[in-house]
């Protein structure tokens, strides 16, 4: 859906499956987040800036997405409030979820991160692979099983 260093031009809403946004540091794959059914998703900074995206995102399963092309997105916010509002309070709320993920990274510990997650999302913990749950907590170096509660 989008590459790494590709420019986002769209956003996809996710009608059916499972997504992620992640980043490739130096061959270490890192995802930043998951996005399932009736999910808006895109690289909103290479969205918003026109620049080169930092971010790939793609399916983890079958996925079926409705594709929203940027530039008419962009005239119809211009034109219509409403729809300003809804847009700008999404990505407030994402930028609010970002600012938590990040503070999760520096003072929780693995163990901490994994356990956050089963009592706060137990359908993601159950959706998505281990290997990539263990990217996104960023618990590489570690065995994943060690981790499991209850």
């Amino acid at each position: 859906m989008l590459f790494e260093g590709d420019i986002a031009t769209r956003l996809y809403l996710v009608n059916q499956g499972a997504v992620r946004l992640w980043h490739n540091d130096d061959g270490r794959d890192i995802t930043v987040q998951f996005f399932f059914e009736g999910q808006v998703v895109s690289s909103f900074e290479s969205f918003y800036l026109d620049k080169p995206s930092l971010f790939a995102i793609t399916a983890m399963e079958k996925t079926v997405v409705m594709v929203v092309d940027g530039t008419k997105l962009r005239r119809e916010i211009e034109s219509n409030s409403k729809l300003m509002a809804a847009f700008t309070d999404y990505v407030c709320h994402r930028f609010i979820d970002y600012t938590q993920y990040f503070l999760n990274r520096i003072e929780d510990s693995p163990e901490l991160r994994y356990q956050n997650l089963v009592a706060s999302d137990p359908n993601l913990v159950d959706r998505v692979p281990q290997y990539e749950l263990a990217s996104y907590l960023a618990l590489h170096q570690y065995l994943f099983r060690e981790f499991v509660v209850g």
